[in-house]
């Protein structure tokens, strides 16, 4: 058992004597203008009515490395505001956490905020210094090892709403990384990607609601991703490498094939043949070398060994989803012109409409499990497909709820099942096709006004721009274009 402490109260004075660093795969100090007014009111209230009752703000969370240095686990945002609190009343010494670097527009903005409240409520700075040093306290738990911190942390900030749930899912795989260089730059991709703003749509929305859909989780009505993607490991690794099943490959080669001994000789045996990509060969090893993280052996329905395989696995998706399927610039890249041009009128409605937001969420999804299930092969075809099906929802329905998606999705059209449960591409259109028999038909379309009008115009002008490839994959459904004969 390591040598954990739980100690007794601690005022600020005391904590701030401590060599206190902030780890780089923490998350960046975050702290809103209003977060900072909060504490400095709660501290200040304290101070006039506590009647000199110490103020405790919580508990600390550090980690002792071997070269004694105290790593914040836990309480960085609170200690950094802080900070800015006794710089701003004239401590300008005695503070390690002086020496870290910080974002300069975050810190410069609240540091400001804090001088303007000093002055606001014309506070005594000789004296608030004092009080803030000696009555402002914590309690601090230290340890020894990482992976223990990381336990505290979880356990302390879920039973709360101090932490949002991603931040506790770094935080529960960060404690699974042996590697500090790994755990670094695991961290510091997960945070770029939260910068970016698309993480949470990228766990929640895109992969979350996949793997539930595709297991037919009709009750599930929201999205826990600590639980979704927990760890099933419950050890650090002994060695660096992961053990691929009998299930499993990386997906290096694009075609196989078993000749028979009694038509073949001495040629019996499998055939792969591999991708198209860079590797080093080695006597017993491939080694890639060019965009290897999309190639990964990790699939969108597998279950997380945990750790740094969580965050490549977060990694894959989102070179698949925001880089090589859909870009901001609408680019073709994998996706056909013609894929693409329709993404992008879907994409436009989602500005417009609610609706046509959550329509935009299943497309993207669909597409990226098809994607990472059978590549290119017909993926022009299924993309159109796809739109059509979805398109029968947002005809028929006046106002789209995301209740109305999840139940349409779980009653009358799943693609993520279909995708899930097929063997082949064609299967997939196949049953999409099957789906959308006279559908269009039905009594409930209506197209004359709204945002259904809208798309249904913008829909109306691509096809009759691509009637020939309409024609050609079989999407000749006159009951929503009536172009066909014209063309």
């Amino acid at each position: 058992m390591t040598e954990n402490k739980i100690s007794a109260v601690e005022n600020l004075e005391s904590l701030l004597q401590m060599d206190l660093k902030i780890p780089e795969y923490q998350r960046p100090y975050r702290w809103t203008i209003e977060q900072v007014k909060n504490l400095l009111s709660d501290v200040l209230e304290n101070k006039k009515d506590g009647n000199g009752v110490p103020y405790m703000i919580g508990t600390i969370i550090l980690h002792k490395d071997i070269n004694e240095r105290m790593n914040i686990v836990d309480g960085q945002q609170r200690l950094t505001t802080l900070t800015l609190l006794l710089y701003a009343l004239g401590k300008k010494d005695g503070i390690s956490l002086l020496n870290e670097s910080f974002s300069t527009d975050t810190i410069t903005t609240n540091y400001k905020y804090i001088h303007y409240y000093l002055n606001k409520y014309e506070i005594d700075k000789e004296e608030f210094l004092k009080y803030i040093l000696s009555q402002v306290t914590f309690v601090i738990i230290t340890t020894t090892e990482i992976d223990e911190a990381f336990v505290f942390f979880d356990s302390q900030n879920s039973r709360g709403k101090s932490l949002e749930r991603k931040d506790l899912l770094k935080a529960h795989h960060l404690r699974y990384v042996e590697n500090n260089e790994i755990a670094t730059e695991s961290a510091k991709e997960w945070e770029a990607l939260d910068k970016k703003r698309k993480l949470s749509y990228l766990i929640d929305n895109i992969l979350g609601r996949a793997r539930q859909r595709i297991r037919k989780e009709k009750n599930a009505i929201s999205i826990d991703v600590l639980q979704e993607f927990k760890a099933q490991r419950v050890s650090k690794k002994k060695d660096s490498f992961y053990k691929l099943s009998k299930y499993h490959q990386p997906p290096i080669f694009d075609l196989w094939w078993y000749n028979g001994g009694e038509k073949h000789g001495d040629d019996a045996g499998l055939e792969l043949i591999f991708r198209d990509i860079d590797a080093m060969q080695g006597t017993k090893r491939l080694k890639f070398v060019n965009d290897s993280k999309k190639f990964l052996p990790l699939q969108l329905m597998q279950p997380l060994e945990g750790g740094e395989q969580f965050f490549w696995y977060v990694q894959k998706y989102n070179i698949l989803l925001n880089e090589e399927l859909f870009n901001e610039k609408f680019e073709p890249r994998i996706l056909p012109e013609s894929v693409t041009g329709l993404y992008k009128i879907i994409n436009e409605a989602a500005n417009r409409n609610v609706g046509m937001y959550y329509i935009k969420e299943v497309f993207e999804a669909v597409l990226l499990f098809y994607y990472d299930k059978f590549g290119t092969d017909d993926i022009e075809k299924f993309g159109l497909w796809l739109e059509h099906g979805l398109a029968y929802l947002r005809y028929r329905q006046a106002s789209l709820q995301y209740a109305t998606i999840r139940k349409f999705i779980f009653d009358e059209f799943n693609p993520y099942a279909i995708i899930n449960e097929a063997a082949f591409p064609e299967n997939c259109i196949y049953q999409i096709n099957d789906f959308t028999r006279g559908k269009f038909k039905d009594d409930r379309i209506n197209t004359e006004k709204g945002i259904r009008n809208w798309y249904h115009r913008k829909i109306y002008d691509f096809v009759s721009e691509n009637v020939s490839l309409f024609k050609n994959i079989g999407l000749q459904d006159k009951n929503r274009f009536d172009i066909w004969q014209q063309k």
